[in-house]
């Protein structure tokens, strides 16, 4: 019998122990070049090594990351400002330290080296670059771009990277693959590349309203001969749709609970209903697809507890979305 585990949208505090503040995110973009970081990692930034498709890894941001300028084919492991190859060819690369240092276009690179590393272990697989952010209520649509570089011609073992969503799941920090992501999204093979990767993030995102993470992972170890790459990452872009920006929804907020008991799958998503008439319960996954609907009606005032059917649900994460007139609310669920 599946375990279900359950995350409310408005009270979840994510609590990972890592350094970095998360940004409040504002309006319906989020911008970073990367151009300061001379200065240190931007607010909302941390560097991991040692990742997995479960865990965070190790917060090296105070460790790893080096603000001094650093050249693209320096071989020493580690995070770093390094100059961005926006607008380098094979034609104009230089490998000089002075001219790559004074490049006013900046980049957050890192440099894996091997699994037998001492001094930057967990970074042939597992170094991640991370972004901590808070979204206003009534945030969907999420999408990203970015642009993902390769920036040492000499490196011929090539990385494979992958983005993925992190939130909280109870006391675990768990994270989901994006559902769309579309550009090259490999590094290394002795290639000067600058790749435009695009990410939808489908509904993961979606209402949440509490501390969420986007990274960009290297899950996998490397492949091939030669030295690993030295990848960056730069023109960080992030974009959101916000309901309260057209119209005057925050009064509309429809409060919704899901309770339950784990052990025999009887979840139920509870509200009172502000309003006489219909209302429907849609279950999604986190790609969007509808896997269960409910309909019914309520009285005004009326405490609704709403059967959500997930005794056939695959184990992973769903939105349970209330709708009534202009009212709704949103809540996480999780099965196993």
């Amino acid at each position: 019998m599946k375990k279900t585990l359950l995350l409310l949208s408005a009270a979840a505090a994510l609590s990972t122990g890592a350094f970095a503040q998360a940004v409040n995110l504002t309006g319906t973009s989020y911008s970073q070049n990367f151009n300061a970081i001379g200065n240190g990692l931007p607010m909302g930034w941390a560097v991991y090594s040692g990742a997995s498709a479960t865990t965070a890894g190790t917060d090296v941001s105070t460790t790893k990351f080096n603000a001094t300028p650093t050249r693209w084919n320096s071989t020493t492991g580690g995070f770093r400002n390094s100059a961005s190859v926006n607008g380098v060819t094979l034609a104009n690369y230089t490998s000089d330290s002075a001219s790559q240092a004074a490049m006013t276009d900046r980049a957050l690179a890192v440099r894996q080296v091997g699994p037998t590393s001492t001094t930057f272990p967990g970074s042939d697989s597992g170094v991640a670059f991370v972004f901590k952010f808070i979204a206003p209520a009534n945030t969907t649509n999420f999408k990203l771009n970015f642009k993902l570089q390769s920036a040492d011609t000499a490196s011929g073992r090539t990385t494979i990277w992958k983005v993925e969503s992190g939130m909280m799941m109870g006391s675990a920090l768990t994270f989901t693959p994006a559902a769309g992501v579309t550009g090259t999204v490999t590094t290394g093979g002795k290639q000067l590349s600058n790749n435009t990767v695009t990410v939808d993030f489908g509904t993961a995102l979606d209402n949440m309203n509490h501390e969420m993470w986007i990274r960009v992972v290297a899950l996998d170890a490397s492949t091939g001969t030669g030295s690993r790459a030295t990848t960056q990452i730069d023109d960080f872009n992030l974009t959101w749709s916000n309901s309260q920006a057209v119209s005057n929804v925050a009064a509309n907020n429809l409060p919704l609970t899901l309770l339950g008991n784990g052990m025999t799958n009887d979840v139920k998503a509870a509200f009172t209903a502000p309003e006489n008439g219909a209302y429907t319960v849609v279950v999604t996954d986190l790609a969007g697809r509808v896997v269960a609907t409910t309909e019914n009606t309520a009285v005004k005032g009326e405490t609704v507890a709403v059967p959500v059917s997930n005794s056939t649900l695959a184990s992973g994460m769903y939105l349970v979305r209330v709708a009534q007139g202009t009212f709704a609310g949103t809540a996480k669920l999780s099965v196993r």
